[in-house]
């Protein structure tokens, strides 16, 4: 494990994304699977826009391999990835074919007419992706366990997504503890199930430290996440910013005591003019119009006689805040500052930044909050573990201890000892009688 990083897989960038993004953050796990797996056949049951499927091509391309890839899929769409039309394909194909046509091939059919076409025990590494009810996806898994050869390994995605009638999740639970299994928590979830009789040696370290396997594929996943969707916010954070000040004087914030300015993204700063405000209480400072994730520097407010004062958020509608970092999902990011007294204030400097905005903050968020959620289950479960043990351990303690007891009340001492106790009792009842 300790020599993952220095794998060349773990170094890729894709050479293509597409929305919708839910499977970009395990592209770092398809390279590492394709260079170290080396699969002669691989087939996909779900394409769709090709997130997932291109990152395979794209390994088997880098790596020089003799895979053979096959994306199945009848690029309708369905309940649960929406309905969309033959562009999604036309489009796939334009990009794929000249790159990959060689050896891999788009297939536009169901999965069971692909199952037809599939000889039994040929396939190295199968991707199931489809539609994800608990029916569908229990079928697929049943039926194309057979074209598994005898190191086989099957993805399973969405095992974390319990909404609209998902249900990978409950097949997840079924089948995980019938084979040599790996999880990873993040980007709705993916299981790893070694399926054949010999577990892989490429996946015996993950599988040895899962743990230390999550933590690393999902750092390399972010990255990758984060660097396509900073891509996407960068044009937005490098155009002039409109930010909103609200000024209080006694009667709450109103749309009527308001004024904007523009960020300058090289100095960092915005600055609003008070002077016709002379009896500002408060101000709230909205510096953007979405999800955000902002850095805040320095506020300060300048007085009449050129006198400056630090000014330090009193409140914000942040969902997290970490010293000068602060993170907002709401689309209405705000901070609220109190004004010194009896000063007449002239100016408002506020120093800050954008890290993420838009869907590239969610993002990030929504990554925060899980690793956060996956931390608690993580040592909830290791809590529970102890505990179980514990109570094993006192069981176990519980009867040698009655084995004990036993042991010593059929000694011949001992129940020489009990008698002379009964007969004591027994005379101390006479006399007090007597």
């Amino acid at each position: 494990m300790d020599t993952l990083l220095r794998n060349l897989s773990t170094s890729l960038s894709p050479r293509r994304i597409a929305s919708p993004h839910a499977w970009v953050e395990h592209i770092p796990f398809a390279f590492y699977l394709m260079e170290k797996l080396q699969p002669a056949r691989f087939i996909e049951l779900g394409v769709h826009t090709g997130n997932s499927y291109l990152a395979f091509c794209q390994g088997v391309d880098v790596f020089h391999l003799n895979t053979k890839c096959t994306g199945v899929d009848t690029f309708k769409g369905d309940d649960h990835a929406s309905h969309y039309s033959e562009n999604i394909l036309n489009e796939l194909s334009a990009y794929h074919d000249p790159l990959y046509g060689h050896f891999s091939n788009l297939m536009q059919c169901t999965f069971d007419e692909a199952w037809t076409e599939t000889p039994d025990a040929s396939v190295d590494l199968l991707h199931i992706d489809g539609y994800h009810t608990l029916d569908a996806v229990e079928h697929d898994f049943s039926k194309w366990l057979p074209k598994m050869n005898s190191s086989g390994v099957i993805l399973l995605h969405d095992i974390n997504v319990w909404r609209d009638k998902f249900g990978v999740w409950r097949l997840w639970q079924d089948i995980k503890d019938r084979f040599p299994s790996l999880e990873f928590s993040f980007s709705h979830g993916l299981g790893i199930v070694a399926v054949g009789e010999t577990i892989p040696t490429a996946l015996t370290p993950l599988f040895d430290e899962p743990d230390m396997a999550e933590r690393t594929f999902y750092l390399l996943g972010s990255r990758i996440r984060y660097e396509h969707l900073a891509c996407r916010a960068k044009t937005e954070r490098e155009t002039s910013v409109q930010s909103r000040l609200y000024i209080d004087r006694g009667a709450e914030f109103s749309e009527r005591d308001s004024m904007t300015a523009s960020f300058d993204p090289n100095t960092k700063q915005i600055q609003f003019d008070l002077r016709s405000y002379p009896d500002a209480k408060r101000i709230r400072f909205d510096p953007f119009h979405d999800a955000a994730v902002i850095t805040l520097t320095e506020v300060t407010c300048e007085n009449e006689d050129g006198k400056i004062f630090p000014l330090t958020p009193s409140g914000h509608n942040a969902l997290y805040h970490d010293e000068t970092i602060f993170d907002f999902a709401a689309r209405n990011p705000r901070f609220i500052f109190t004004l010194p007294d009896d000063q007449n204030i002239r100016s408002i400097t506020i120093t800050f930044d954008f890290l993420h905005t838009g869907v590239a903050a969610l993002s990030y968020i929504l990554g925060k909050l899980h690793r956060e959620l996956s931390t608690a289950h993580r040592e909830a479960g290791q809590r529970e573990a102890q505990l179980l043990s514990q109570i094993e351990r006192l069981k176990i303690e519980t009867n040698q201890l009655h084995q004990n007891k036993t042991e010593l009340e059929s000694l011949p001492g001992i129940r020489i000892i009990q008698w002379l106790k009964r007969l004591t009792e027994t005379c101390t009842d006479f006399r007090k009688k007597g």
